[in-house]
């Protein structure tokens, strides 16, 4: 029996130092996913609206003395995403708002420049009544052929999709597809 009680001891000791035992439980915490910030829901709303608005927005700034006037509907609807804005992340989803709105005023003023060239250039501008509606629609058609204008349209189309899906997710990051260059021609 003494040899049974060596044996087991040794036995025992061996499998511990090659650690063969049962190891010790640890508690094992799960591992947390990194909480990601999200836009609330009434901002995401808010701006998909005011983004849509700048979308469909055609017109062009009106400067009259110090002041630049533009269309009510879109800024009534950056300004709503502006006042249900709370967060920081939020706050500077409206000024990227408010860029990309710049950049379309930018867009629908090359239009309409490029558009008074074309029917300058081919005499358009001295009809009269149907005609120059006709005259002018041509004019405008040619217009959105020009390079540049073709140019400032993909751009803005890829920061529309782009920050249509950035607010559709909720996220916080600045759509990339929207950081302008000013001085890119």
């Amino acid at each position: 029996m003494k040899h049974v009680l060596e044996l087991a001891a040794v036995l025992f000791l061996t499998a511990s130092a090659f650690g063969q035992t049962q190891p010790v439980k640890e508690s094992v915490k799960p591992a947390r996913r990194a909480v990601q910030k999200k836009l609330s829901d009434d901002y995401a709303k808010s701006a998909l609206l005011a983004l849509k608005a700048i979308q469909r927005d055609a017109s062009t700034p009106d400067v009259s003395g110090d002041t630049i006037l533009v269309n009510r509907h879109t800024q009534e609807a950056i300004d709503a995403a502006d006042v249900s804005g709370t967060t920081d992340d939020e706050k500077a989803m409206t000024a990227a708002l408010n860029a990309v709105y710049v950049q379309r005023l930018m867009y629908n003023q090359n239009l309409e420049l490029e558009t008074t060239l074309h029917e300058m250039d081919s005499d358009l501008v001295k009809y009269s009544g149907d005609l120059a509606a006709f005259a002018h629609q041509q004019a405008a058609q040619r217009a959105t052929q020009e390079p540049k204008i073709q140019a400032l349209s993909k751009r803005l189309d890829a920061c529309f999709a782009d920050f249509d899906a950035t607010l559709r997710a909720r996220s916080t990051a600045l759509p990339s597809a929207c950081v302008f260059d000013l001085n890119k021609k």
